[in-house]
């Protein structure tokens, strides 16, 4: 017996055990749940839904009609899930009104409802058409009032002030407010927008609904550069106000590029320095503000601008301008005419210019002897002047094309650097072949035309001197003072498989070294167009970059009198490691300047120019972005 008891006590005892083990298990985690919920885990128990499940059950209990012409009822709360709804469009909820759209359309809404039980909530769309229908009494009351609504705008419209017309009462109302408000004002963004806008016409309980379409367009490029130009009169101002040295060169929220220049030699550097001049004095700058094919510039006139500034405080201002913190490539796009038809400005292909002032380094190999016997025919020189080279200027033709006293400023007579563009966009017509064809046209029977240089991103060619009377300027050699006459003329390269950047680089090295050979200034650098009113530099003024290529020619003709005074520069542009840059990002090509690679990822370079100046030397380094993608990305 005492052994049989024993055994019935252990039995007991280990069913006891299964049985408390078993109701933790089905219990683990029900202390945690003060809201009073068997399940807060997520699991069915007893045949009892999840908050989740019981609010999923009642949106798919509740019926909305896919399609209307009258208010409909909506229920509030089903199984104590409380429902609010909201809608688009706020007829459905009124079942006095019978409403169609007008015969032929088609009008869809959107119905949110919101289902809501303890800490759930949960939100369905719903999408509804409205049934067609007509009415005569309004069909003739939505002739009169849909011509104040148009299909696609930029600019606010008025709508009819009528209330009423032919027994009918109107009303309206867009279905995005943003863009288009209810009484027609309209807010322009930076993207194209559709948006729904209704009239609603009443005929006692029957109302037809007449959506319309409207496209309101995004900023055109030329909004972009007239809002950037108000902007930028902003900027200057708080610059100035500031005593700072940097205008902004670009607007990133409109997307445009901005170009600083001016005639005064040393004012503007790179990336919209400003020097101000060791003496106080009146000063003349501008910029240029381009997006795509949009172009616009302003001019500033600073009064008693500068002074209180040693020469070598602005010599550090300028020099430390002079580095890059964005630069810009060009890809251009020509026709079969061989004509630009776009230019789109690239993160890669621009040129980094480390310039140094340094004399330019000009090929005269394909030099052509005027002098040589064996000349067929000549495509230079002034018949009626009986004259080779420049001729003579009266003072009162100096007078009229500059002002009274103004003095031949070299024995030359050169008046003017003369810039052209080839109009050779094919590959291979480069510097090479243009002064190729000069050299077989000076041996044969060939075009009427001639020029001094020829440059591209990679070399400069001679093939005149430069007191020869050449062709070019289209202004005849009979008048004196006149481009041919008395000019200079450079053709510059833009043959589809060189780079476009690197020869306006090249070109204002160029015409800064010719600037100060003959003692001239930038009021002496013209383009063809000024004397014949061709156009040309054609890619230049097309794209509104005509100021651009002069404050390069202003930089490179200020660091020329400087290094010609003793400065000198070095520079060094390494990665994140430390590491020279130059190889694994660039490609060389003439006088110090570097081509930038494309790069995948935004790549940050660190420039440092160290400059030597009266005897004293300064170093600065400025951060370099190379982006991918295209400039606007």
């Amino acid at each position: 017996m005492k052994t049989i008891k024993r055994v019935l006590i252990i039995c007991t005892f280990i069913f006891i055990s299964f049985l408390i083990a078993g109701c933790n298990k089905n219990n683990q985690g029900g202390n945690n749940n003060p809201g009073g919920n068997e399940n807060p885990g997520g699991n069915e128990v007893s045949g009892k839904l999840t908050d989740e499940e019981l609010v999923e059950s009642v949106i798919n209990k509740v019926v909305v009609p896919e399609k209307v012409s009258k208010g409909i009822e909506l229920p509030t709360e089903i199984e104590g899930v409380k429902i609010e709804w909201i809608s688009e469009e706020e007829l459905l909820f009124n079942k006095d009104i019978n409403f169609y759209v007008y015969e032929g359309l088609e009008y869809k809404f959107k119905l949110f409802g919101t289902f809501t039980y303890n800490d759930i909530e949960v939100t369905a769309t719903y999408e509804i058409s409205v049934e067609n229908g007509k009415n005569g009494a309004v069909s003739i009351a939505w002739d009169y009032f849909k011509r104040k609504i148009p299909d696609q705008t930029v600019n606010s419209f008025t709508l009819r002030k009528d209330k009423e017309y032919n027994g009918c009462s109107v009303t309206y109302k867009s279905l995005n407010s943003d863009v288009i408000s209810d009484t027609g004002k309209v807010k322009q963004g930076f993207l194209d927008h559709t948006v729904t806008f209704n009239t609603y016409i009443q005929n006692n309980n029957i109302v037809i609904i007449y959506p319309t379409e409207i496209l309101v367009s995004g900023y055109t490029d030329l909004q972009c550069v007239q809002f950037t130009l108000e902007w930028v009169e902003e900027q200057v101002a708080l610059v100035n106000s500031e005593g700072a040295h940097k205008y902004p060169d670009e607007n990133l929220e409109y997307g445009t590029l901005i170009n600083w220049y001016s005639l005064n030699p040393g004012l503007i550097s790179a990336n919209g320095t400003i020097t101000p001049p060791s003496k106080a004095s009146n000063v003349t700058f501008g910029c240029t503000v381009t997006k795509g094919d949009a172009v616009r510039t302003l001019s500033f006139n600073l009064e008693n601008y500068g002074g209180n500034i040693t020469e070598t405080e602005r010599f550090k201002i300028w020099a430390e301008g002079l580095i890059e913190t964005r630069i810009r490539g060009t890809k251009n796009y020509v026709g079969e005419d061989d004509h630009l038809t776009e230019q789109v400005r690239t993160n890669n292909n621009g040129v980094l210019n480390l310039s140094t002032g340094a004399p330019l380094q000009i090929d005269t190999t394909y030099l052509i002897d005027t002098n040589d016997p064996e000349i067929k025919t000549k495509f230079w020189g002034s018949g009626s002047l009986g004259t080779d080279t420049h001729p003579d200027v009266p003072q009162s033709v100096l007078d009229e094309l500059f002002y009274p006293g103004y003095k031949m400023p070299n024995e030359q007579n050169i008046l003017w650097i003369v810039v052209h563009e080839s109009g050779m966009p094919r590959e291979a017509q480069d510097a090479k072949l243009l002064a190729e064809v000069q050299v077989r046209n000076a041996y044969s029977t060939g075009r009427a035309a001639s020029w001094h240089y020829q440059v591209d991103e990679n070399i400069v060619y001679q093939s005149f001197d430069d007191n020869i009377v050449c062709w070019h300027a289209g202004d005849g050699t009979s008048k004196r003072g006149g481009g041919n006459n008395n000019g200079i003329g450079i053709e510059m390269c833009i043959n589809s498989d060189g780079n476009y950047e690197g020869a306006m680089r090249l070109d204002a090295k160029l015409i800064a070294h010719l600037l100060h050979k003959y003692n001239l200034t930038l009021d002496n650098v013209k383009r063809h167009y000024d004397f014949d009113g061709k156009q040309c530099p054609f890619y230049m003024i097309e794209t509104g970059r005509w100021t651009e290529f002069l404050e390069y020619v202003n930089r490179e003709y200020v660091a020329y009198e400087y290094y010609q005074n003793g400065a000198r520069f070095e520079w060094t542009v390494t990665d994140e490691s430390g590491e020279n840059a130059l190889p694994k990002y660039f490609t060389e090509v003439a006088e110090n300047a570097y081509i930038n690679k494309a790069v995948s990822v935004e790549t940050t370079l660190t420039v440092t120019l160290t400059v030597t100046y009266n005897g004293e030397t300064y170093s600065f380094s400025k951060k370099l972005k190379l982006m991918p993608g295209s400039i606007n990305e």
